[in-house]
């Protein structure tokens, strides 16, 4: 009866010890005294200075503290004065374990968050913080030593944000508008982020795990990332500090276009997104290596009428080597099959600085070859290219399909030609030069093609043979064409 007595009496102490607590909590908040010593903290903790607003608190055994208006002050030579600012904080405290020197935070409501994130003229990011500078403590006295203080375990169940915006780093990047998150796990096991995001107008959900937080500092801290939008997935996974693991899936590519567009400004990219799968690494310095991606169909009929890319395939193992593509392609039911090089791979991607590539091609149709080497002067766009072309047809009527304009009677030809583009691959085209080599023609020259319907030619041909009888007996046995 006595143990009971001590039961009962121990319960009701500690039920007064956290209404005292409670109680002086709220006198603490109506007197004004706590309301500068948690923007202190927050300062010392990040070494910015930090404001808040109303705040109110909700008694119990778990308070709520609400605050209505924070701030948090951003680095000298940001775009404003604030890199943070929320419109309501709720932060929901479990009191009693408060008593035995732990902090267990319930859940913390973030709501209408307007976050920057970006980095000064100098560079320095304004999401990296220094725990602010503490005065010198006074020497123990000789022949003492001074016991560090304490740390108090901290949990945190959950945050939940609503409604916010974070600017990323770069305007290319844009405005990350979250429709509403949640973030368990953070004090002890897996951290797991869900969330309604959308970027560029493109909305989507967002999965993630990590390992436990704080980060260690001598063990691997894995994570995995995954974005949905609509039938597409894209993940990441990898270590903290190695490179990241991406692979991807989108089957429906329209739905992604305007974060394409953003993201990869001056890109040329086809009227028709086609469906593709890849998988990469990207490294330190946003180095993209183990590159390969599938993807198919692609029409091309922005740039040759009828023109369709039934498979793409690209192999790239590393930025500064070059990537291989394969492809096959139709035109009117004539099948073009190849092999293309361009070198750097960094030169294709939108966020490595702008450079030249070079630029290899094989391909073959109805029994013709074709060789072009040359550069790119602006492979994004594409734009400014130079090609040496040298080609071997057994006969070029088969070729009409794939041909702008209708080509003559010729055989066992062998081309050499000069091509140039200044501008855009669907511009206008020259060739200073060219040689054609067969047994019924011989003959060199220049010309220009400008591009429409019908097709402009001009230019000078100068024929060193012309056999014009067998060009006429093989024009009369040519089957007429088809009606319209």
């Amino acid at each position: 009866m006595r143990r009971l007595a001590w039961v009962v009496a121990g319960l009701a102490g500690l039920v007064l010890l956290a209404g005292g607590a409670a109680v002086a909590l709220v006198a603490a908040i109506d007197a004004g005294t706590l309301t500068p010593r948690i923007a202190a903290a927050i300062e010392a903790a990040t070494g910015r200075a930090a404001t808040l607003g109303d705040v109110s608190l909700r008694p119990g055994l778990v308070p709520r503290i609400a605050v209505q208006g924070a701030t948090l002050a951003n680095l000298p030579g940001g775009t404003r004065p604030e890199m943070a600012r929320i419109r309501r904080l709720d932060v929901q405290v479990a009191l009693l374990p408060l008593l035995r020197g732990a902090v267990d935070i319930r859940s913390i409501t973030i709501d209408g968050a307007d976050i920057v994130l970006e980095r000064t003229q100098a560079g320095v990011p304004n999401w990296v913080f220094r725990t602010a500078p503490r005065p010198d403590a006074p020497a123990p006295a000789p022949g003492t030593t001074s016991a560090p203080a304490p740390r108090r375990a901290v949990a945190i169940a959950e945050i939940l944000l609503t409604d916010s915006r974070i600017t990323l780093p770069g305007a290319r990047l844009g405005t990350l508008v979250v429709a509403q998150a949640r973030l368990t796990g953070f004090g002890g096991g897996p951290v797991a982020i869900t969330g309604d995001v959308a970027l560029h107008g493109v909305a989507g959900r967002i999965t993630a795990e990590t390992g436990a937080l704080p980060i260690p500092a001598d063990a691997p801290w894995p994570y995995r990332a995954t974005v949905v939008v609509g039938a597409n997935r894209i993940t990441a996974e990898g270590r903290l500090g190695e490179p990241i693991a991406l692979s991807a899936a989108v089957p429906e590519p329209a739905a992604l276009r305007p974060l394409a567009e953003a993201l990869a400004p001056g890109v040329a990219l086809p009227a028709a997104l086609p469906p593709l799968e890849a998988t990469a690494r990207l490294g330190s310095g946003l180095a993209l290596s183990d590159l390969g991606v599938t993807v198919g169909p692609l029409d091309l009929d922005a740039i040759i009428p009828g023109l369709v890319v039934a498979r793409l395939v690209a192999r790239a193992p590393a930025p500064d080597g070059p990537v291989e593509i394969t492809f096959e392609a139709t035109r009117a039911g004539l099948a073009v099959r190849g092999v293309a090089r361009a070198e750097p791979l960094a030169a294709l991607l939108p966020w490595q600085p702008a450079q030249p590539a070079r630029i290899t091609l094989e391909a073959s149709a109805a029994g013709a070859t074709l060789q072009a080497t040359g550069t790119l002067r602006q492979p994004r766009a594409p734009a400014g290219a130079a090609f040496d072309l040298r080609l071997a047809i057994p006969t070029l009527a088969a070729l009409e399909p794939l041909l702008l304009v209708p080509p003559p009677p010729l055989t066992d030809v062998a081309i050499e030609a000069r091509l140039e583009a200044p501008g855009a691959l669907t511009g206008a085209i020259r060739i200073p030069s060219f040689r054609i080599a067969s047994p019924a023609l011989q003959a060199t020259g220049s010309l220009a093609l400008e591009p429409g319907r019908p097709l402009g030619i001009s230019g000078q041909v100068a024929a060193a043979q012309i056999d014009a009888d067998t060009l006429a007996e093989r024009i009369a046995a040519a089957p007429a064409p088809a009606p319209a």
